[in-house]
C-alpha cells in the first residue's frame, strides 16, 4: 500500500482511507464491477419468464469481454485462494448482483433461490472460462443460452 501511494505521489495514509485492505484495493483495481452493476439494471427491467435468458446473456457478454473477462478470471482465481477476496467477490456477486434480483421477483425464498442461481452460474464460469472444458469453450452462445437459461429460471423464479 505504501509502494502504491508513493508511486502515485499521495499519502502513505490516502490508500488506507478508501480502501481498508490490499484485497480490497486489487478487487478495486480490477474495476468490472461497477460495469457489471450498471448491466444489473438491464436484467431487473426483465420480465420474470425471461430472467433465465437475460442472466445467461448478461454472464456470457461480461465472460467474453476481452477487457472485462480477463479481470474476472483473475478475480475469480484469486478468490479461491484468498478467503478476504472470496469475501469481496461473494457480497458482489450474491449480495449486489443476484439477491435484488431474486428479491425484486417477489420469491419468498430470495436467499435459497439467489444462493443456487449463483451456484449454476459459477459452474459455467468456473468449467468454460477457468478450466476450460470442452465442449463449454467451443459452444456457440446460443447453445449455452439454450442449454443453462432453463436451470437459471428454475432456480431463480421456480418456474421452468
Amino acid at each position: 500500500m505504501r509502494a502504491i501511494a508513493r508511486d502515485a505521489g499521495v499519502d502513505p495514509s490516502l490508500p488506507r482511507h478508501y480502501f481498508p485492505s490490499k484485497s480490497a484495493l486489487f478487487v478495486e483495481a480490477l474495476g468490472p464491477i461497477d460495469q457489471i452493476e450498471r448491466n444489473l439494471s438491464r436484467v431487473l427491467v426483465t420480465p420474470p419468464d425471461k430472467l433465465g435468458e437475460t442472466m445467461l446473456t448478461l454472464i456470457l457478454d461480461v465472460w467474453d469481454s476481452p477487457e472485462l473477462g480477463a479481470r474476472l478470471r483473475i478475480l475469480v482465481q484469486n478468490a479461491a485462494s484468498t478467503p478476504e477476496i472470496a469475501a469481496i467477490a461473494r457480497s458482489i456477486l450474491f449480495d449486489r448482483l443476484l439477491l435484488p434480483i431474486a428479491t425484486s421477483i417477489g420469491a419468498k425464498d430470495a436467499h435459497a433461490r439467489a444462493a443456487a442461481t449463483l451456484s449454476q452460474l459459477l459452474g459455467l464460469i468456473v468449467a468454460r472460462y477457468i478450466l476450460q472444458v470442452e465442449p463449454l469453450v467451443s459452444s456457440s452462445r446460443e447453445d449455452l443460452i439454450g442449454r443453462f437459461a432453463p436451470a437459471v429460471q428454475r432456480l431463480l423464479t421456480g418456474a421452468p
